[in-house]
């Protein structure tokens, strides 16, 4: 799941990551830099950086991608609100 707020400009937000069992990962997005239709940012775990993309489609739909070493990560996401 994917939190972005713009607040007069400026871009705040989360990456929760959901598992079995209850587990919750939540990451504060940092660096967040907009380029057309493309917001770049990154996220920490412990230490290791997430290196994140979230490619708008439309007006309610995007692609989401991220990595982190070898670890990629790529989810359509859809707009709640």
């Amino acid at each position: 799941m994917v939190n972005i707020v713009d607040s007069q400009g400026k871009l705040t937000g989360t990456v929760v990551f959901l598992r079995p069992l209850s587990y919750r990962l939540e990451m504060t997005i940092s660096n967040p830099q907009k380029n057309g239709n493309d917001l770049e940012f990154e996220t920490k775990d412990r230490d290791a950086p997430f290196y994140w993309r979230l490619t708008l489609v439309g007006r309610r739909k995007g692609l989401l991608h991220g990595s982190m070493r070898e670890m990629l990560i790529d989810e359509r996401v859809k707009k709640r609100s």
